[in-house]
């Protein structure tokens, strides 16, 4: 009787161990995977003399500059007007920036209003690209 019992665990033991070695490798169930890439692309736009315009505030056009009045006040030059630093404070649309020596409070709705901030949170270093107006900067793009 023990040998009759003996066997059939044999048996069992057999024909599981074969049922779950077949399952791992039946064919027509391969693994896939699946990769995603984001690219990001960034638009400057120079006048005939190497000069700045921000994209969001107006384009050249035959070397002109043709200003979209979305950011007033803004004055095209060798360069875009920029803010670097490490927030500090966060208010609604008003970020505060540490500087090596000061701190400055920029306004940053025209880059919300473009969506073109990234995550706007205290300790993050920037460099905020935008316009001077009345003493107050406009953050039309956070890097």
């Amino acid at each position: 009787m023990n040998f009759l019992k003996a066997a059939s665990a044999t048996a069992l033991a057999f024909a599981l161990g074969w049922s779950v070695a077949a399952a791992q490798e039946a064919p027509g169930n391969p693994q896939q995977t699946t990769v995603q890439q984001t690219t990001t692309t960034t638009t400057t736009t120079t006048g005939p003399n190497g000069q700045y315009g921000d994209p969001i505030c107006g384009v050249w056009n035959a070397g002109t500059w043709q200003d979209n009045g979305r950011c007033p006040g803004y004055a095209v030059g060798p360069k875009r007007a920029e803010v670097t630093g490490t927030i500090t404070a966060v208010k609604g649309h008003l970020v505060t920036v540490q500087q090596s020596t000061k701190q400055v409070v920029i306004n940053d709705q025209p880059a919300l209003n473009n969506q073109m901030t990234g995550r706007v949170a205290v300790g993050r270093q920037i460099d905020a690209l935008g316009y001077w107006r009345g003493g107050n900067f406009y953050a039309t793009q956070i890097q």
